[in-house]
């Protein structure tokens, strides 16, 4: 598989994440929102953009993980992710395994009880940090 292939579908993804919640899909005259598939797409961007970044490293993983994805990234790569995605790098750890299962948790989110949250800012902002990496891998 070539590395840019799930950066592909990543960026599908994070298209159709804001499609989901930017403006609303209509029904009707009021507009609507699909939060949970936008949250979804958000998440499982983040996860090809991770495993694009990993095949670049001649690396092959599978999973849902963010933070076990992440953590199998080089240092270096790492380190690029987090100052490109603009979040304090003391706080990038414990927002990762915040939203670490979100595409787990969140694709079947109707069998959870009790309330889900996610940092959906968070989560753009790391797939912005992931996506100026990869963009920059040859």
């Amino acid at each position: 598989m070539h590395p840019k292939a799930p950066l592909q579908l990543s960026r599908s993804f994070l298209r159709a994440h804001h499609l989901c919640t930017g403006n609303g899909l209509s029904e009707g005259a009021a507009p609507r929102s699909a939060v949970v598939p936008g949250i979804v797409c958000l998440a499982f961007a983040a996860e090809l953009g991770l495993k694009s970044l990993l095949l670049a490293e001649s690396k092959h993983e599978d999973g849902h993980d963010l933070k076990v994805l992440f953590k199998k990234l080089n240092h270096a790569t790492q380190v690029a992710v987090i100052e490109r995605s603009e979040v304090e790098a003391e706080s990038f750890e414990a927002n990762l395994k915040a939203v670490a299962n979100t595409f787990r948790k969140w694709r079947y989110i109707y069998q959870s009880t009790g309330v889900q949250s996610v940092s959906e800012d968070f989560l753009l902002m790391l797939n912005s940090g992931i996506q100026s990496v990869a963009r920059e891998q040859k």
